[in-house]
């Protein structure tokens, strides 16, 4: 897919409290250039007291894993 650099599309994060114990995360994605119609996600995540939230990094096929913090 090859796509100018300079006209991305529009990724939005929704982070949302349902009780103590339970996060809801939407990601919604509006990029016609890169698909046809927008699209969104949303997931249910527990919450672990007393830790950092950190990201979920897929590494199947990853070139830039050097970017990230060890």
């Amino acid at each position: 897919m090859a796509r100018h650099p300079g006209k991305p599309g529009r990724v939005t994060e929704r982070l949302k409290r349902l009780s103590f114990g339970l996060m809801q995360i939407e990601v919604a994605v509006n990029d016609p250039k890169a698909y046809t119609k927008p699209w969104s996600v949303t997931i249910e995540m527990a919450v672990q007291v007393d830790t950092q939230m950190l990201g979920e990094i897929c590494i199947d096929n990853e070139k830039d894993t050097r970017l990230y913090k060890k």
